[in-house]
């Protein structure tokens, strides 16, 4: 198990001390956009996840209420 460790952390810290070059203008403000735009998706997601949670606990609420009324008329 201790090789193991050992082996991962070697690979760790060779990959960290490689030197990647710095994209040219172009490529760089292509990549700030593309991930803007992903940023944009993924909080637009997000909001409509949000949406449908709501829509969920408004459906159980409901259910709940209708069980509770059912039970205090059933009695």
């Amino acid at each position: 198990m201790g090789t193991q460790f050992r082996r991962s952390k070697i690979r760790v810290e060779f990959t960290m001390n490689q030197q990647h070059p710095i994209p040219d203008r172009t490529t760089r403000e292509r990549l700030l956009a593309n991930l803007c735009r992903i940023h944009l998706e993924m909080e637009q997601f997000n909001l409509e996840l949000e949406e449908i949670n709501a829509k969920l606990e408004a459906v159980i609420r409901k259910k709940r209420l209708s069980r509770l009324n059912n039970l205090l008329n059933n009695s």
